[in-house]
């Protein structure tokens, strides 16, 4: 009304500005009650439709069954009474949590995925190590570890990064000791002597996930004293890697396969898991007396027949919302592994343990153009030609141009992504890691070290190698007159070029290859197992070179 009274005074002029005012403080009003009625219509709507809603399952539930028993009966009697009975809203809604509680609950006791098991994770790792050193031992010069599919390398830099995790002590001769899983951040253990008889009792999907993981875990144990598992109810299909590992069709086959490995290895750490076939008490006794620890599905049977003193007898038991080890009281959440999960565990273990030849490759002609060394065997450094050291202010900068270094191939956004980050790391974080690596650069005067022509590749100078690859050619300059030794076609003068180079970069070698870095993504790749197999193999040509030579000064020299 205050800003119309102008327009209403006859007197007065009304200014422009006075009439835009009045029109737009309407049009306001209008809009404001249009938006007030809109948002009490929807409130009444929804109100309305949630009070339908429960009046008709109240109905549903109750109210048909009352109408029909006063049709029949035609009693107000009977009408009260079977109103009592009768579901109320709030009965539903106790219902309805009361499922809710009990899927949680089953929910939160379920086994732990496989990769989240760190004594698994430690056997994994000390098993690929293994295989990946005898097939490097055979493997001809051009053969190196091979980079696993996206998938395997996942999996292998998640197992390789929870083995860390595990600080194990190798347990004595005469007991066991096993990870089980987690009671919040506290690592839960099973341990017992040898001759205990372990039951775990739990549902058989749910007991078989845990067995399984058992299986695998004790039989790639590092820190067990040569362990071995007799396996009964279990498959291939259920075995990561077959090490150590004896499948048996029944307990007549697998009692005597543990009787010829109690005979052969008396001092071998010998497990019997039974999956679903029963156990009578006198196999268990005479099993138990021999020292060989038993794990099964099912409860032990603690009749007199049976002389294993209490503390040799422990049960793992499922319970609502966790698992308890009664001997201990403890409560936990064990490790599992599924069908699928041993799948995916043993392609994992195939593609991380597979060979390739390596191309040729020879850059050591182009040294004298090179801008920057990144030295890996040892501690990682980045420097000029000059000597002058690169620095970044965070050590990602560092670990992302020496990934880029070693994936000059594919030098993809979303592959060191994964390498570097165990999680999805934010698109700024990222960012900031690939601006400090470019200011690092940029401050030494190396403009455009680390380019990115497009959104999903990156790129690194040419002109920066790695101390690794100049081993490399040396390397195979030596192994090329080796060869033309072969046909006597070398000389003393090329036995000694060639022993004089091999031992200069030899003495860049200053530890194992990135050994002030957790580079977990070179471990699962194996780029760590190959360089190692490149310093060993260099000093055995070394030495070859200096005894073709009479040099004992270089043979000692290649060999400290």
């Amino acid at each position: 009304v205050e800003v119309l009274s102008p327009l209403l005074q006859r007197s007065r002029l009304v200014s422009t500005n006075e009439v835009f005012s009045a029109v737009l403080w309407g049009v306001l009003w209008v809009l404001l009650a249009a938006a007030l009625v809109s948002f009490m219509v929807r409130a009444l709507r929804t109100a309305c439709g949630a009070l339908a809603r429960v009046v008709a399952r109240v109905m549903q539930r109750g109210v048909a069954g009352r109408v029909s028993a006063v049709m029949a009966l035609g009693g107000s009697a009977v009408v009260v009474a079977n109103a009592t009975h009768e579901p109320t809203t709030q009965h539903l809604v106790d219902d309805e949590q009361s499922v809710s509680v009990r899927n949680e609950r089953q929910r939160t006791g379920r086994p732990l995925g496989a990769l989240a098991s760190v004594g698994l994770a430690a056997g994994l790792v000390s098993h690929i190590r293994n295989e990946r050193n005898v097939l490097l031992c055979e493997a001809s010069p051009r053969e190196r570890l091979a980079r696993p599919p996206a998938a395997s390398l996942t999996r292998g830099a998640t197992i390789f990064a929870r083995a860390a995790d595990l600080s194990l002590q190798p347990s004595s001769d005469a007991s066991l000791v096993v990870p089980l899983g987690m009671s919040g951040d506290r690592l839960v253990q099973l341990q017992v002597q040898r001759g205990a008889i372990v039951s775990v009792e739990a549902p058989a999907t749910e007991s078989q996930s845990v067995l399984r993981h058992l299986v695998n875990t004790i039989a790639l144990a590092p820190w067990l004293c040569e362990p071995h598992v007799v396996a009964v109810g279990f498959s291939n299909a259920d075995v990561v890697a077959p090490s150590n590992v004896l499948l048996s069709a029944d307990l007549a086959s697998a009692m005597h396969e543990i009787q010829r490995l109690v005979t052969s290895a008396p001092r071998c750490t010998v497990v019997l898991i039974i999956g679903d076939e029963p156990l009578d008490t006198s196999s268990a006794e005479s099993l138990s007396a021999s020292g060989v620890t038993i794990i099964t599905a099912g409860t032990i049977t603690t009749g007199s027949s049976l002389e294993t003193p209490a503390a040799q007898r422990v049960r793992i038991q499922r319970e609502p919302m966790f698992w308890r080890i009664d001997s201990t009281g403890e409560v936990f959440r064990p490790y599992g592994v599924s069908h699928q999960e041993a799948a995916d565990l043993r392609v994992m273990v195939s593609d991380l343990t597979t060979l390739t030849t390596a191309p040729d490759r020879r850059i050591a002609q182009h040294v004298a153009a090179t801008s920057a060394l990144l030295r890996v065997l040892g501690p990682v450094e980045l420097t000029l030609l000059t000597g002058h050291e690169v620095c970044f202010r965070k050590s990602k900068a560092l670990e992302l141009v020496t990934w880029l270094a070693f994936h000059r191939d594919r030098p993809t956004v979303s592959g060191v992504r994964t390498a570097l980050w165990e999680v999805d790391v934010e698109d700024a974080t990222f960012h900031n890691v690939l601006s400090e690596a470019r200011r690092g650069f940029t401050q030494v005067g190396l403009t455009d070290a680390v380019k990115r022509p497009s959104k999903q590749r990156l790129e690194l100078a040419a002109d920066l190698i790695t101390d690794a690859e100049i081993l490399g050619d040396a390397l195979a300059a030596a192994d090329e007159v080796v060869a033309l030794a072969s046909e006597q076609r070398s000389s003393r003068e090329q036995y000694e070029r060639a022993l004089t180079g091999l031992i200069a970069e030899l003495r860049s070698v200053r530890a194992l290859p990135f050994s002030d870095a957790q580079y977990v993504w070179a471990d699962a790749e194996g780029i760590t197992a190959n360089l190692v197999w490149l310093v060993t193999r260099a000093v055995d040509r070394a030495v070859e070179l200096g005894q073709r030579c009479n040099d004992t000064d270089a043979v000692l020299d290649a060999a400290s």
